[in-house]
This record gives structure tokens, C-alpha cells and sequence, in this order.
């Protein structure tokens, strides 16, 4: 019983970083920017590895697609773009969403405006 609690705990730890991240992903595209997957990395080192647009998750879709691809893997890179068009709460809501995504190391983040 107390090795099921543990793996529920740790689940749903899990679930809830791939909730932030899902939100700060939409966030992000939401206004026009790009995140970078975990997954267009062959070799795993987004600072020294080619990246590879066209890249799939290797998770199998009927694991893909209950959980989100939020669950499975985390994002590299951020491309954002703070145009003049965005009030400013658009540009606080994306800043907080870079900043979510910050707390895993991320490999670069570019900001534009």
C-alpha cells in the first residue's frame, strides 16, 4: 500500500509539471512563438547536437496522446517574438510562461520584439 501511494505522489508531481509546461507552451505559441522538444535532439544535448525539425516523439501514440506530449518531454528552446501589437499583459503572460520553462535549464531562449 505504501509503495502505491508513493507511485501515485509521484505521478501526480509528474502530471502537474506537465500542466505548467502545457500552459507556458500554449502561452507561448499563443502569441506567435516556438518551443523546441526534448525529441529534435538525437544525441540529447541541445547545445552541441544538430537539431532536427522534422523529428517525432519516440513514445507510442497511445501513450502520446492520453498523457500529452508535455508528460513525456521537456522543452530545449524558446523563440518568442514582443511585437507592438501585444498589450501588456500579453507580454507579462508570455514572459511568465519563458520564465516557467527557465526553471529546467533550458539550451537558449531568443526574445524578439
Amino acid at each position: 500500500m505504501v509503495l502505491v501511494s508513493i507511485l501515485l505522489g509521484l505521478l501526480a508531481v509528474r502530471m502537474g509539471r506537465a500542466r505548467r509546461q502545457a500552459a507556458a507552451v500554449a502561452t507561448i505559441r499563443k502569441h506567435g512563438g516556438h518551443v523546441t522538444y526534448d525529441y529534435a535532439f538525437p544525441d540529447d544535448n541541445p547545445r552541441y547536437s544538430p537539431l532536427q525539425w522534422q523529428a517525432k516523439s519516440n513514445v507510442p501514440n497511445r501513450l502520446l496522446h492520453p498523457l500529452g506530449k508535455d508528460f513525456f518531454h521537456d522543452v530545449v528552446g524558446v523563440t518568442a517574438r514582443l511585437h507592438e501589437g501585444m498589450t501588456a499583459d500579453e507580454v507579462q503572460d508570455v514572459s511568465r510562461a519563458i520564465e516557467t520553462l527557465k526553471e529546467k535549464e533550458l539550451g537558449w531562449v531568443t526574445v524578439s520584439e
